[in-house]
C-alpha cells in the first residue's frame, strides 16, 4: 500500500508540469502590413518587465502568433521580420485566466548600411 501510494505521488509530480494552468495569461494576435497583408515568420517576443522571463513564438501564414502559460504581470512585447523592420509595444498588461489580444501592424522597410557596418530598419516612402 505504501509503494502504491508513492508511486501514485511520484506520477503526479511528474504529469502536473504539463497540465496547462487555468490561472496562466496568454497574448495572441495579427500581425500585418499598411495594406493588411498577414506576415508569416515574424518573431513575437513578450518579456516580462519584472521577472525578464521571455517567450517567443512566430506568426504563422495567416499573421497569427500565440503565446500561453505566461505570468500574469507587466509585458513588453518585441515584433521583428525580415521585410519589414520590428516595432515595440511597452506596456502590455496580462491577467490571470486571461486572453489579451494584441493585433499589429507594421510598415514596409527598406535595409540602409550605417558607416560602422551595422544595418537598420527605415521606412520605405512610397
Amino acid at each position: 500500500m505504501t509503494k502504491l501510494i508513492g508511486l501514485g505521488t511520484v506520477l503526479l509530480i511528474l504529469v502536473l508540469p504539463r497540465i496547462d494552468h487555468p490561472d496562466a495569461a496568454s497574448l495572441g494576435g495579427r500581425i500585418t502590413d499598411e495594406s493588411l497583408v498577414a506576415i508569416r515568420g515574424a518573431t513575437v517576443s513578450a518579456t516580462n518587465v519584472f521577472s525578464r522571463e521571455v517567450e517567443a513564438t512566430q506568426s504563422d501564414a495567416d499573421g497569427f502568433y500565440k503565446l500561453i502559460g505566461l505570468q500574469q504581470g507587466r509585458y513588453s512585447v518585441f515584433v521583428k521580420t525580415e521585410d519589414h523592420g520590428c516595432k515595440w509595444v511597452f506596456n502590455i498588461f496580462l491577467f490571470r485566466g486571461q486572453h489579451t489580444q494584441l493585433d499589429l501592424t507594421l510598415a514596409k522597410s527598406q535595409k540602409k548600411v550605417r558607416k560602422d557596418g551595422c544595418t537598420e530598419r527605415v521606412r520605405s516612402e512610397k
